[in-house]
């Protein structure tokens, strides 16, 4: 798994690209860590680089979703296609993460939330 960070504006969005398994949780969890310490307040998380997410993976991301949450982070999650939206709604995760389309709709979203990068 390769991440890489760019900014939109205000937000910061992260595209993951390659399995999401297992191996590559700690690194994210770590990465999304680091990131929060900058004291930055909105990100978009970019799925389309994912080909296949494990159960560790689906629990990494609900659990940097709850984290998000709690410290008042806005985020998004966009670009989930093939077998990672299916393991979402299998799981009926699809309903309870923040889900848009494409990358445009994540950050309209964002902008239009009230927290500041």
């Amino acid at each position: 798994m390769k991440t890489e960070w760019r900014d939109a504006g205000q937000v910061a969005i992260l595209s993951l690209k390659g399995p999401f398994t297992m191996d590559f949780c700690l690194d994210l969890q770590d990465e999304f860590g680091s990131w929060m310490k900058k004291g930055r307040r909105k990100l978009a998380l970019d799925l389309s680089g994912v080909d296949y997410m494990d159960s560790s993976g689906l629990a990494t991301l609900v659990e940097i979703v709850q984290t998000a949450r709690s410290k008042e982070i806005a985020l998004r999650i966009f670009g989930a296609r093939g077998r990672v939206v299916s393991m979402m709604e299998i799981t009926g995760l699809h309903r309870a993460l923040p889900l848009s389309e494409g990358e445009a709709e994540a950050l309209a979203s964002l902008e239009d939330m009230g927290h500041n990068a």
